[in-house]
């Protein structure tokens, strides 16, 4: 066995990972979700996001096995963030670096293992997204595309958090200097009475800012699901001009491109079914008891079709230019009407997503606004306590 040597930056590496405050913290929906996908769209027994820290690999999400963390020194994700892209080993047995790895000779056997890097913005490589088996394999492009686009999405999840530890750790109030015991002693009454405003204060304070918090977590999480509506929208109009360019040039880059984006599509309209199931029958705006003007599992439901309609169309045209040619395709595109009511369906897809985006504006404005206000109160009330204070001293 081979170890891996320590990137270059290691240190700046792990000081970026302790930052985000992730490790060693409860299983996230977002995160498992990423791991059944890879295994479901890589066929693969195992799916795991690691977190590589300074003498171990921790497992945020695992699919397929039990261990919550192992030994840095023999995992093959310490090879993977040395790399700047998919790190593919088809059969461990045969290559030198593994197949005397104690998790090829022992539990859990893997013959095969895929990694891409987790990386922040800084670039820091903090972990991995790879896929298992127990048996020697090869991964195809469209599984490679899509194993990428999860790793991006790990890796969002990962800024988001650490975004909000730095909002949270920058909202923490600074405590106030005690007063002086013999002074206390002489208005023990009223200071009494004033402590208990303040403390008063200190909770409504405390209880307005965790809700502000509360609904910057759940606006970042309603926004984050309206990207997975708005960004296929976007594929399938690219996917139509790949069609086109293919079928009017038979240029074989415009091909792979069209079947890059059949890839991403395919995982996309997983992750809408996941959506879909989680939030059944779940109005956007209803956050705070308002009423939409656009009901969230419709549009789903709405982009669901319109994603599965373009795919078969499309594929129906690629098969069509293939075995008949030019001519005969056009006509099958006249005569069948394919794409006809696209334009119509994704002006009412763009129409309902803005709705909904300018609901959950208006949203966060009246949180923010409520909670600004109550703050205020306080701070007058809290002001107001320090004047009689002054004035009895």
């Amino acid at each position: 066995m081979i170890s891996a040597q320590e990137p270059p930056n290691e240190l700046e590496r792990v000081a970026a990972l302790h930052q985000c405050n992730i490790l060693d913290t409860e299983p996230e929906q977002g995160f498992d979700e990423i791991t059944k996908l890879a295994s479901y769209i890589c066929q693969t027994p195992i799916a795991l996001v690691s977190l590589i820290d300074k003498e171990r690999v921790w497992f945020k999400s695992k699919v397929g096995i039990s261990e919550i963390e192992i030994p840095k020194k023999i995992t093959f994700c310490a090879h993977t963030i040395l790399k700047d892209r998919i790190f593919i080993i088809p059969d461990t047995y045969k290559d030198e670096r593994f197949a005397s790895n104690p998790l090829v000779t022992g539990p859990p056997k893997i013959r095969f293992y895929a990694g891409i890097p987790i990386k922040n913005v800084e670039g820091y490589p903090l972990g991995t997204l790879c896929v298992i088996d127990r048996q020697p394999r090869e991964l195809s492009a469209e599984q490679i595309s899509a194993l990428s686009s999860l790793s991006n999405q790990a890796s969002y999840l990962i800024e988001t958090r650490r975004s909000l530890n730095e909002i949270s750790r920058l909202s923490i109030p600074k405590t106030a200097k005690p007063v002086g015991q013999n002074f206390l002693k002489k208005v023990a009454f009223w200071t009494g009475i004033i402590a208990s405003i303040v403390v008063g204060m200190s909770v409504v304070s405390y209880i307005n800012l965790s809700s502000l918090k509360e609904s910057n977590l759940e606006f970042l999480r309603k926004q984050d699901e309206l990207e997975k509506i708005q960004k296929p929208l976007n594929q399938i109009r690219d996917l139509k001009n790949s069609v086109g360019g293919y079928i009017l040039s038979g240029n074989q880059e415009s091909l792979e491109a069209y079947k890059l984006l059949v890839a991403e599509l395919e995982v996309d309209i997983l992750k809408l079914q996941y959506l879909s199931q989680k939030n059944n029958r779940e109005q956007l705006s209803n956050l705070n008891g308002q009423n939409s003007k656009v009901d969230y599992q419709e549009t789903i439901t709405l982009l669901l079709k319109h994603l599965r309609k373009g795919l078969q169309d499309s594929n129906e045209i690629i098969e069509s230019y293939k075995s008949s040619g030019l001519k005969p395709t056009q006509k099958l595109i006249l005569e069948k009407r394919i794409w006809d009511a696209e334009d119509l369906t994704e002006t009412q897809l763009e129409e309902l997503i803005n709705i909904s985006k300018d609901d959950l504006s208006l949203w966060l404005q009246t949180k923010q606004g409520s909670t600004a206000t109550a703050v205020n109160i306080s701070l007058v009330t809290l002001l107001s306590t320090l004047i009689i204070l002054a004035v009895l001293f």
